[in-house]
């Protein structure tokens, strides 16, 4: 059931969140777009602006110019907006790439775990609008600190390895995460909830490693590698981990609210 449920989210959650960052890239200029007749090749023979690239873009997907013209001039201002913000966070990726990376990471963290304690809260007459500061802290770190260091070097290596961009590349590339990276990440979040309530030991975090570590696993098989396919099939290598950190918002609120369940019963 976990693993339908996870399926299912990783589906919608990827397509939509791939749409936004394909929207964000073409706004760049970068090679992978939507763009469904090269538009980004004959805009930049033409000296076409960026949100006026985006804005026609969406018309010619929408299948019918005139009415989509309004809605395209009412997001020109927005999208203009949304292309300075993007050109300024590449120009900050490329020269900063790792701090960046973990910015992002430690706010989306923090975004998901605010999540995870709302809907918590909410089936609890006592503890409504109640936020955790210090379980906040420690999930916002788990993403400062460690996932978006290590995704950087992750998707560094594994492009070293796997450089090519064929299909079953990108099935390797979306097994070797499963199989390494995945079940990294989760037991370093199981060690900081244990940290977090003063419980931590070496045996204790073996034995939920032990205990709950395969069921993490195997419920992030129908979420996980349908995101890490789409996002080396279709995503630009320098958005793939912005795209990661924005798919792994509905996960880490899942491990939370999983891990911070388990740890408060022991």
């Amino acid at each position: 059931m976990a693993l339908l449920f996870s399926f299912k989210i990783s589906i919608g959650f990827s397509i939509t969140t791939l749409c936004v960052v394909q929207a964000y890239s073409a706004t760049l200029g970068h090679d992978k777009t939507i763009s469904p007749f090269s538009f980004n090749t004959w805009s930049r023979g033409n000296n076409v602006s960026r949100s006026a690239k985006l804005s026609c873009i969406l018309s010619i997907r929408g299948g019918n110019q005139e009415k989509m013209k309004g809605t395209s001039l009412l997001l020109t201002p927005l999208l203009s907006t949304m292309s300075r913000l993007g050109e300024s966070y590449v120009r900050l990726l490329e020269t900063k790439p790792i701090f960046v990376k973990s910015i992002t990471a430690g706010i989306i963290f923090g975004l998901s775990d605010t999540t995870a304690q709302i809907l918590e809260s909410s089936r609890k007459a006592d503890q409504k609008g109640k936020l955790d500061k210090n379980r906040l802290l420690a999930s916002t770190l788990v993403g400062l600190l460690y996932f978006g260091p290590a995704a950087h070097k992750w998707y560094e290596w594994i492009f070293k390895l796997l450089p090519a961009t064929s299909v079953a590349s990108n099935c390797y590339k979306a097994a070797l995460g499963q199989l390494i990276f995945s079940p990294c990440f989760t037991c370093v979040f199981f060690a900081v909830g244990l940290l977090r309530k003063g419980d931590f030991t070496m045996q204790r975090w073996l034995r939920k490693i032990q205990k709950d570590l395969f069921g993490m696993w195997a419920a992030g098989l129908g979420y996980w590698p349908i995101v890490s396919f789409i996002s080396y099939a279709f995503v630009p290598a320098m958005l793939i981990p912005l795209f990661s950190n924005l798919c792994s918002f509905i996960w880490t609120v899942y491990v939370s609210l999983v891990t911070n369940a388990k740890v408060q019963t022991k």
